[in-house]
């Protein structure tokens, strides 16, 4: 689906060209007739394209492909999915695949380019970016939220599915991270090429430009603390497991223990010859009694030495 609009700018208008989930038919109609290059194309439909920036000297087209956080519900942990940009004379297209956070993520780009009047097109296109980068803050105080409620919960119980909600953050994390400092990278890399080559950016694109490369630094310095943290748990955890673990099989290699006494006191007193109390009518008090007085002797030396703590 192709939606066009007119974008009024401070110094004139530009075309915002939004497209979701296109056909084969829309590709054709960006390619003949807004003239998008064949590979930009598949970069910008591609949902597993990592963030780049590139620009097409022959076609004067530029790309930025860059990665926005969701949640995706069939793995249960956070996910990224490209968002591109691609510039050709005083237009702009978007691409974003359909996804589980599609109806947000739609809106907010919608609501970002049309909230104000912008400098330019880069201003828009790089406050779009900056917008989309609080995703990731936002994102990360849910995962460690999470991060904490799953360790409240640990100090009261030990539960497999803990387990897994923090192996799913640990999972999303990892997905941040990575796409973060791809984020960085092609940012870096837009700075250095379009600035230089293409189009010196004005003051105001570069102060926006600036506090996109701020967010994204202060996001990827939040996940490695936030990461940090949950490997450390996830350690520590793992150390209290075995220690229940070690707990239970000490306690029941003790219980074996004593069950073992009756055992054989019991089995002496059945065998075929004389045997002490066999002629007394109330003997086999006397036996149990005896037998409880050795496991409980058996039991308190155990405790003595502080194999039972």
């Amino acid at each position: 689906m192709i939606n066009r609009n007119i974008i009024q700018l401070e110094n004139g208008s530009m075309e915002w060209v939004n497209t979701v989930n296109i056909t084969a038919e829309n590709k054709k109609v960006l390619n003949e007739k807004d003239k998008l290059s064949t590979e930009f194309l598949e970069y910008a439909t591609d949902a597993d394209e990592s963030p780049r920036s590139e620009y097409d000297d022959l076609n004067r087209i530029k790309l930025l492909c860059f990665d926005v956080p969701y949640y995706d519900r069939i793995m249960e942990s956070l996910a990224t999915v490209p968002l591109v940009f691609i510039i050709r004379e005083n237009t702009l297209y978007t691409f974003i695949e359909k996804n589980e956070d599609y109806e947000y993520l739609n809106s907010l780009l919608e609501n970002t380019v049309t909230e104000k009047v912008y400098d330019s097109m880069y201003h828009l296109l790089f406050s779009v970016v900056y917008k989309f980068c609080l995703i990731y803050h936002d994102k990360l105080k849910v995962i460690n939220k999470e991060r904490a409620d799953i360790k409240k919960s640990f100090r009261k119980s030990v539960k497999n599915t803990d387990i897994y909600k923090l192996l799913n953050i640990e999972q999303g994390l990892t997905y941040l991270s990575t796409s973060l400092k791809a984020n960085r990278l092609a940012l870096n890399t837009l700075k250095r090429h379009w600035n230089v080559n293409i189009k010196k950016l004005s003051e105001v694109e570069e102060e926006k430009l600036e506090d996109v490369m701020i967010e994204i630094d202060q996001a990827m310095e939040m996940t490695e603390i936030i990461t940090t943290i949950a490997e450390k748990e996830k350690t520590t955890y793992s150390t209290v497991i075995d220690n229940n673990l070690n707990t239970t099989m000490k306690f029941l290699t003790v219980f074996t223990i004593l069950l073992e006494i009756p055992s054989m006191i019991f089995g002496f007193f059945g065998i075929n010859t004389n045997v002490p109390f066999q002629n007394m009518k109330d003997g086999w008090i006397y036996v149990v009694l005896i037998t409880g007085i050795i496991c409980t002797m058996f039991t308190l030396g155990l405790w003595k030495k502080r194999f039972l703590k």
